[in-house]
C-alpha cells in the first residue's frame, strides 16, 4: 500500500532559558527506509513511535524499535536511525535544552547508555505530544508556559514507564528513619508561618505524632516544636531590618500574639525584638550582645 507522507513542525516563539526549554514539535508519517545520520545535534530530541518500525544506533548498539517505544538523542552524540523498508515510522518529537535537562532525564533513568523508553501499554504520550504540539503552533503569548506543563507531564509518564524496567540508581544511603525525618523538616520549613500542630503533621505525613517525635529528637537532638522555634526564630531575626513592624513580623512567623513572639524572641536572641533592631540597625551599639541559641 501506498505511504502518504507528511511533516508538522511547530518551533516555539518565546524561548524562555531556564532548567527546560523547548525548541520545537512535531509529528511526521516518514517514507520507507528514511534515515538520519550518522550525524549529532546540539541539543536533546526525543521520538516516540506511533507506528511502524525502524532501528536506532546510538553508542555502538542498535535498538529495533516499533509503536509505543521513545529514543532519545543526546547534545553531541554520535546518532543513526532508519525507518522501515515496509512498515515505515509513524512518530512524534520533541526538542529541547535547559540547564537540568540531563539531571531530569538521569532521574528517569534515561542516558546515552539507557535510551529507550518502552511505553506500548501507555496511552497518554500521543495525547501529550498532540496537545504540546497544539500549543506551540497556536503561537500564543503563554504558549512557552503552558507547553512545557505538557512537557513536565510527558516525563512524569515517562518516568512511571522506565521505573519498573530500569530500576533507578539509589541516589544516597539513607535511612528510612533519615527520611522521614527529612520529610519532617521540609514540611516544617514550608509552613513555619502557619498555625503548626505536630498531630496534623505527622498525619499529613503518614505517622504517629509519639513515633515521629521520638525519631526526630534521636535524629536532631530537639524536639520538633524545637525545631520549628528555631526556623521561626532564624527567619524573624532576617526580617528585623525590613520595613515590617515588630508585630507584623510576628504573625509572618507564625505568631498570633505578639507579646507570646517578644518573650520566645528575647528567650531566643537575648534581646527584646525591639532592641534587637536597634542593634542590627546600628542605633545602639552591639556590646554585650549574645548570639542567638
Amino acid at each position: 500500500m501506498p505511504i502518504e507522507e507528511f511533516v508538522r513542525m511547530a518551533v516555539n516563539p518565546y524561548p524562555v532559558s531556564g532548567e527546560l526549554e523547548i525548541l520545537f514539535s512535531g509529528e511526521s508519517q516518514t517514507e520507507r527506509s528514511h534515515r538520519m545520520g550518522p550525524t549529532f545535534i546540539d541539543y536533546f530530541l526525543v521520538h516516540y513511535v506511533i507506528a511502524g518500525r525502524g532501528t536506532f544506533q546510538l553508542r555502538g548498539r542498535t535498538y529495533a524499535l516499533q509503536a509505543g517505544d521513545s529514543f532519545f538523542i543526546f547534545p553531541k552524540e554520535m546518532y543513526q536511525y532508519e525507518a522501515d523498508e515496509h512498515e515505515p515510522w509513524h512518530y512524534c518529537w520533541l526538542a529541547f535544552q535547559g540547564n537540568e535537562a540531563e539531571a531530569i532525564l538521569h532521574q528517569l533513568n534515561i542516558s546515552p547508555e539507557k535510551p529507550i523508553v518502552q511505553a506500548a501499554a501507555e496511552r497518554r504520550i500521543k495525547p501529550l505530544y498532540r496537545r504540546l504540539y497544539a500549543t506551540l503552533h497556536r503561537g500564543e503569548p503563554m504558549c512557552a508556559m503552558e507547553s512545557i506543563g505538557y512537557m513536565h507531564l510527558l516525563f512524569a509518564v515517562y518516568g512511571r514507564c522506565n521505573a519498573a524496567r530500569n530500576p533507578a540508581p539509589i541516589l544516597d544511603d539513607k535511612s528510612d528513619i533519615e527520611r522521614q525525618v527529612d520529610q519532617a523538616i521540609r514540611w516544617l520549613t514550608y509552613q513555619y508561618a502557619e498555625q503548626v500542630s505536630i498531630e496534623r503533621m505527622s498525619q499529613s505525613l503518614g505517622y504517629s505524632r509519639i513515633y515521629l517525635s521520638k525519631m526526630f529528637k534521636q535524629l536532631t537532638g530537639i524536639s520538633p516544636m524545637q525545631y520549628l522555634n528555631k526556623i521561626r526564630m532564624e527567619r524573624a531575626a532576617m526580617l528585623m531590618t525590613s520595613r515590617l513592624s515588630i508585630d507584623q513580623i510576628a504573625t509572618s512567623v507564625g505568631y498570633k500574639d505578639p507579646l507570646y513572639f517578644s518573650k520566645q524572641y528575647k528567650k531566643w536572641s537575648g534581646h527584646a525584638p525591639s532592641e534587637h533592631r536597634a542593634i542590627l540597625l546600628g542605633k545602639i551599639p552591639k556590646e554585650n550582645f549574645p548570639p542567638p541559641h
